[in-house]
């Protein structure tokens, strides 16, 4: 049985990310340490992983829902900002480079050959069969 959680980030003087039920109760902290400027998080409905970008750290992380299995799946990202997965990929935005990349989901080590600029990009997430209206 999954439930339905709301995540978010708090990026003050105590960074972390929480979760909660819709309804704001079982308030629960996922990620506290290990972590410096949160910037933006997003969660893949077909694993249940939340992924985010940490702007000071310069990383671009992932947890299991329940807060377990913390990856670091890119490393020297010059400043990322934003974060999207689909499928098998994970785009984020680099304000530095003015650019959005794209990488395999699968942790690596570095900002590999296997990221590249996202030149054309397109709305597929909107045909996505994970995109639960």
């Amino acid at each position: 049985m999954y439930f339905r959680y709301l995540y978010w980030i708090d990026y003050g003087q105590y960074p972390r990310i929480g979760k909660a039920y819709l309804d704001g109760s079982s308030w629960t902290p996922i990620v506290t340490s290990g972590i410096s400027n949160p910037r933006d998080l997003t969660v893949d409905m077909a694993t249940h992983d939340v992924y985010w970008v940490d702007s000071r750290l310069d990383t671009l992380q992932k947890v299991s829902y329940s807060g377990g299995s913390r990856q670091v799946v890119r490393r020297f990202l010059p400043n990322p900002m934003g974060i999207a997965v689909l499928k098998q990929e994970v785009f984020w935005v680099d304000r530095n480079l003015a650019a959005v990349y794209r990488a395999s989901k699968l942790p690596q080590e570095g900002l590999s050959a296997n990221a590249s600029k996202a030149t054309a990009l397109r709305c597929e997430i909107i045909n996505s069969p994970f995109r639960r209206v």
